[in-house]
């Protein structure tokens, strides 16, 4: 870059070392006087030396960069054993400095001081700042200025190498998904994380960065937020302990009513109103209050603080705070583009959401896997649903379930629809000696037709997968009337599924409420493919922001966290339930 010619810019922009000349005197002489500037000049003037100055700074910059951008050029070429926290990123470090020849991010642009910071503020971003060595990185910041250009180099490496760790932390998690739970299936999470060194080279600053890189998926950022609230609690004001005794109903009085009620004073409007109240009477105000909390639980809301909900109000606040982390971790692992419209079932919460251009728009009930058949956690997308579906049983379900019933009475089972198929034959089922099979030789598939008693309901959602799950319609409504609903097979079953049916199908031409009820009422299977296949992701979160802005705390009854608990913070869950 060669210098700038500061009598040129003067001369085009009218600078007042120009002269006027006038005529000679009659002595001969020439007087010049310089030109005084107008307004408008002046102000160009004042540019003029902002830009002079501008670029005589970014100059002297270029020039003091140059040979530190050699050397780091030279190290990532050369064969000299670099740290191994550089090795470890070389690949990105290469694609940056070297594909890219992207500018320094560390060495003369003050932004060392400020990602230090950040890394010691990782708490608030659910990770631990105990993982990033800044001390460390604090004494190579204050070295750099002193240093040579080929140390300095060796800072720059050092520092763009841990800033991906956390930027890596950030976006993908501290643990791996499938060494910590080997039940969750979703796609390995794509990430060129030499794509955080180029957006940092890009953003105003680091916290503008964090803003742009984390995981866009709103439930994470709801959980962040939350996070800091529930610190600031935990740190401030953390709950009394309900004592043990007998469940407290009620209408009793009790001397552990007032703690009660201090327990709940900051647990939302309910809480705060029946902290208002004295006495050691377990009115309504505190019932309402009580039911409101066994709600944003996951427990059965009937008002009366027994064992479930005793250990949910005496789980301290930072222990909910692990929890939050928990969740903001698992929501890492899932990808980042959910869809415009698409479906979110939470396994923990008993619940599905659907979200249309990315928005609320309605919740609804569903029954998930027992805990030994358990519901998986994978993302697909529907790609068409299947009125009046016949059920093909699974293999472990004929065998597990249906043929020892076949065992004790095959006209039972004809009764309720099934079919015995030996290849493409059916066959009766009365005519088949049962006691010769087992799970280990079953050799026959059975179908259960459309009908009252159909396994599968009136419909099914249908996005083919591995695991041979999907939504779907069950005979069994009443069950949508528990709490905890977790009595499948390992298939989810959705609470007022012709709704669903009617909302996924709205944009289908032809396809409106009257003719979803007039196939219905006809009795036939009917297919009708999707033209835009609509995502549906299975997750597992014991912590949920719900949509009237309460957090959710959900049981962990598949004990997923309790894994994943122990791999980020060292240790075992310290209470169980709640």
């Amino acid at each position: 870059m060669g210098k700038p010619n500061n009598r040129k810019l003067c001369a085009d922009l009218g600078c007042p070392d120009r002269v006027e000349k006038r005529k000679p005197t009659r002595e001969g002489r020439i007087i010049v006087k310089p030109r005084a500037p107008t307004g408008a000049a002046f102000l160009q003037l004042v540019s003029a030396c902002v830009a002079m100055f501008g670029l005589l700074l970014l100059h002297a910059q270029y020039a003091k960069a140059a040979p530190v951008t050699a050397e780091v050029v030279s190290l990532l070429q050369g064969e000299e054993k670099l740290a191994i926290e550089i090795r470890k990123r070389k690949q990105n470090l290469d694609s940056y400095y070297l594909d890219n020849k992207g500018a320094l991010l560390w060495i003369g642009t003050g932004r060392m001081p400020k990602v230090i910071a950040r890394m010691n503020a990782a708490e608030s971003d659910g990770l631990f700042s105990s993982d990033f060595p800044t001390d460390y990185l604090q004494k190579l910041s204050a070295a750099a200025a002193e240093s040579d250009a080929r140390s300095q180099a060796v800072v720059e490496l050092l520092f763009s190498a841990f800033f991906l760790k956390f930027a890596e932390q950030i976006k993908t998690g501290r643990v791996a998904p499938k060494k910590v739970d080997p039940e969750l299936y979703w796609q390995t999470k794509q990430v060129d994380m030499a794509d955080a060194l180029r957006l940092l080279a890009k953003a105003p600053d680091v916290a503008q960065f964090i803003t742009d890189w984390e995981p866009s998926v709103p439930a994470y950022k709801a959980l962040k937020a939350r996070l800091a609230v529930y610190r600031e609690f935990a740190k401030n004001n953390n709950w009394p302990k309900i004592p043990s005794g007998d469940a407290l109903k009620p209408g009793m009085d009790d001397p552990r009513v007032p703690i009660l009620r201090t327990r709940l004073a900051g647990d939302g409007p309910l809480g705060a109103k029946a902290a208002a109240v004295q006495g050691a009477i377990y009115d309504d105000a505190l019932v309402a209050a009580v039911r409101q909390f066994q709600r944003n639980h996951g427990l059965e809301p009937d008002g009366v603080v027994g064992f479930n909900t005793k250990v949910a109000l005496n789980i301290p606040a930072d222990e909910r705070v692990r929890q939050i982390i928990v969740s903001m971790e698992r929501w890492r692992w899932i990808p980042e583009d959910l869809g415009r419209d698409y479906v979110l079932v939470n396994i923990a919460g008993f619940h599905l959401t659907r979200f249309e251009n990315g928005k609320f728009a309605e919740r609804k009930r569903v029954i998930v896997g027992k805990p030994y058949r358990r519901t998986p956690a994978f993302s697909d997308t529907i790609k068409y649903l299947e009125f009046n579906p016949f059920w093909t049983v699974p293999y472990s379900i004929a065998t597990r379930d249906k043929l020892p019933a076949l065992k004790k009475n095959a006209s039972a089972l004809s009764a309720s629809g099934f079919e015995v198929f030996s290849g493409s034959n059916r066959i009766d089922p009365r005519a088949v000696n049962w006691r010769e099979y087992s799970r280990s030789n079953f050799p026959f598939k059975l179908r259960q037709k459309p009908g009252p008693k159909n396994a599968l309901g009136q419909v099914k959602f249908m996005f083919p997968n591995k695991f041979n799950v999907y939504l779907h319609d069950t005979p069994n409504r009443d069950l949508f009337d528990k709490t905890f609903r977790s009595f499948s097979s390992g298939c989810v079953r959705v609470h007022e599924p012709i709704d669903l049916a009617e909302a996924v199908l709205k944009s289908k031409d032809g396809w409106d409420r009257q003719r979803i009820d007039a196939v219905l009422a006809g009795g036939e299977r009917t297919v009708v493919n999707l033209e835009k296949p609509l995502p549906v992701h299975i997750v597992y979160s014991t912590a949920w922001l719900a949509e009237d802005g309460s957090l959710r705390f959900y049981v962990d009854f598949y004990q997923r966290d309790e894994r994943l608990y122990k791999a980020l913070f060292g240790k075992s869950v310290p209470w169980k339930g709640g």
